[in-house]
């Protein structure tokens, strides 16, 4: 079966937060069987969030069933409110090793907002990312964000480089560039946003948070159980 068939059964449906200041709103309570964030106060919304938008607002859909109001006008501006203000992302599984990357997916109409395309272009598709000289990316460079030798595809992390014992980076999902692939996802791609969040909270609370295909998750999966205990070189 796939990921997507494996989820708990579907909650009820929640109505978004009222809040309209830039700090998300308040947590509704967990529907039965939903994962939630744990108890780490620095994920509190838990590891993941769906952003799209709805009746001109951007919103990020997380599990649970909490909505966020999203402020951010620009992909760099999400980028910072993920990591700042979201409170989204999951505890390291093992003692040394590295807390998980927040993820968020953007939906078809959060693509349109951000200024990148809906649809890969054949060419596009082949080399798994968009060109290095689309708007978008130079937004980022200007930002001081970095983006993987990969590029920005439909698994894109984007980066600066780690402080310390601080990471500052955000793993994308891009359904509609062919991220869930149907092989290994189901359906979830084509799942309402709040849906979806449900199906990858669950994925990431029996596995890890998505890292890319499930055979990409299952290795990094293997890296954070067994994590090198000194730094190679």
């Amino acid at each position: 079966p796939t990921a997507a068939e494996q989820a708990a059964p579907r909650p009820a449906r929640t109505s978004r937060s009222t809040s309209t200041s830039r700090r998300p709103g308040t947590r509704k309570a967990a529907p039965a069987g939903t994962p939630a964030g744990g108890t780490d106060p620095r994920f509190e919304n838990g590891p993941l969030a769906v952003v799209d938008v709805e009746d001109g607002k951007v919103v990020a859909y997380c599990t649970g069933g909490l909505v966020l109001d999203v402020p951010a006008k620009s992909l760099p501006s999400l980028v910072d409110w993920t990591l700042k203000e979201a409170k989204i992302g999951q505890p390291k599984l093992s003692g040394p090793g590295k807390d998980a990357d927040p993820l968020i997916v953007l939906t078809e109409a959060a693509l349109e907002r951000y200024g990148l395309p809906v649809d890969l272009t054949e060419g596009e598709r082949l080399a798994g990312r968009i060109p290095e000289g689309h708007k978008v990316i130079k937004q980022l460079a200007r930002a001081d964000w970095k983006l993987t030798k990969r590029g920005f595809g439909p698994w894109a992390r984007i980066y600066r480089p780690a402080t310390g014992s601080e990471r500052a980076c955000v793993q994308l999902c891009i359904p509609s560039w062919h991220a869930l692939d149907s092989r290994h996802w189901g359906n979830a791609g084509q799942l309402p946003p709040a849906e979806l969040a449900r199906v990858l909270g669950v994925y990431a609370s029996r596995v890890m948070t998505p890292r890319g295909s499930t055979a990409v998750t299952g290795l990094e999966l293997m890296t954070a159980l067994h994590p090198p205990t000194h730094e190679t070189r």
